[in-house]
């Protein structure tokens, strides 16, 4: 996917504003195995990836809040996720390996485990 910097992604990425770069939206997830607890999310954590929003138009788009979505929890276990946007190259095949807003190893779950 080609996409088109705004000024404050830019700003974010030491990318040039207005820049059109070679892109992709990277999912990460986690799962959190759970033994009689319940898994109580922290919705707007500062240093987790992006969240994903529901949009009726389309079907869902990647926000740029941080953050992560539940996407399931049952009595074994919590499912997370959240996204990263990775820019691999400018469009003359420079390659750039930048990630926003943090490294996949800087992910950062945090949420409440109680006993039941």
């Amino acid at each position: 996917m080609k996409l088109l910097f705004n000024k404050d992604l830019a700003a974010a990425t030491g990318l040039q504003a207005g820049g059109v770069y070679v892109t992709r939206y990277e999912k990460y997830t986690i799962t959190i195995p759970l033994s009689n607890q319940i898994f109580f999310e922290n919705e707007d954590n500062p240093r987790c990836g992006l969240k994903s929003m529901s949009d009726p138009a389309n079907g869902g788009y990647i926000s740029m809040n941080r953050g992560y979505n539940e996407v399931s929890q049952n009595e074994r276990a919590v499912v997370l996720e959240c996204y990263l946007i990775h820019v691999i190259s400018d469009l003359s095949g420079r390659s750039l390996n930048i990630y926003y807003p943090c490294k996949p190893d800087q992910i950062e779950w945090r949420g409440l485990l109680y006993n039941l």
